[in-house]
């Protein structure tokens, strides 16, 4: 019979991830974290789903939003452990870091709470 705790992780879309630091400029000691989405996860009418995907939500919509004017911190009630990236480094359609400007043990928890949506839509 197997165990489980209420504070481990189960990733849905991650085949992996990896927490870490990175010295910032200004900040010091900060929070990275390396994605890998599973390749095999896809959206409701099959199309993969991608970093593309994952970047559009968290980096371009709120750029659209404020576009057209809805201002940043509307956005930023929605999410608003965003607000501390930096970075968003897109490595291929399944790998990507994002580099923050804290260094916190909640940024998972911070981004597993985070919805994704469709670029495609």
């Amino acid at each position: 019979m197997s165990r489980t705790t209420f504070s481990e992780f189960m990733p849905w879309l991650a085949e992996s991830f990896e927490i870490g630091t990175y010295n910032h400029p200004m900040y010091g000691e900060c929070s990275k974290v390396k994605f890998t989405i599973k390749a095999e996860a896809t959206w409701h009418d099959g199309t993969p789903i991608t970093t593309a995907d994952v970047y559009f939500t968290w980096v371009e919509l709120r750029r659209i939003l404020e576009a057209r004017g809805m201002p940043g911190p509307i956005w930023w009630t929605l999410c608003p452990w965003l607000q501390p990236m930096v970075d968003f480094k897109i490595y291929d359609a399944y790998n990507f870091e994002m580099l923050f400007n804290v260094r916190s043990v909640w940024i998972l928890g911070w981004l597993s709470s985070t919805f994704v949506l469709p670029k495609h839509v």
